[in-house]
């Protein structure tokens, strides 16, 4: 999907950079961030591209670096780390994606394409 420089498209840049600081601060989902380092001990960047809280879990759709998006499943009834249950390529995952979705996802690969990773006073694990 090429970018065009629309509202939308600022409006998601703004909003993965901010979230991808804050789980990479103190204020993070610190066992989401646990999970995926568990799960990809070669992850440079993540950002979260869906978060879909239900009842007993918090549902969470990660672009980790550039090439793979996983989904992590957290419980709320204990604090046990997560595995990644699905893990697709990009390709694989852009598939069949609205719209809305898509531009979040070719938001997130322009911003790795010029060069975020993640925040620089956050060592490599």
């Amino acid at each position: 999907m090429r970018l065009i420089g629309s509202d939308i498209e600022a409006k998601y840049r703004s909003e993965l950079i901010h979230s991808n600081q804050v789980l990479f601060s103190e204020r993070g989902n610190k066992r989401l961030l646990a999970s995926i380092n568990r799960a990809f001990p070669d992850m440079k960047s993540a950002f979260v591209l869906d978060w879909i809280p239900e009842q007993g879990e918090d549902i969470f759709s990660v672009l980790i670096n550039n090439n793979k998006v996983a989904v992590f499943e957290l419980s709320r009834s204990n604090d046990q780390l997560a595995d990644a249950c699905d893990v697709l390529t990009v390709g694989a995952y852009r598939r069949g994606l609205p719209k809305q979705r898509a531009i979040k996802l070719a938001v997130a690969l322009d911003l790795l394409l010029n060069g975020y990773t993640r925040p620089a006073n956050f060592p490599s694990s």
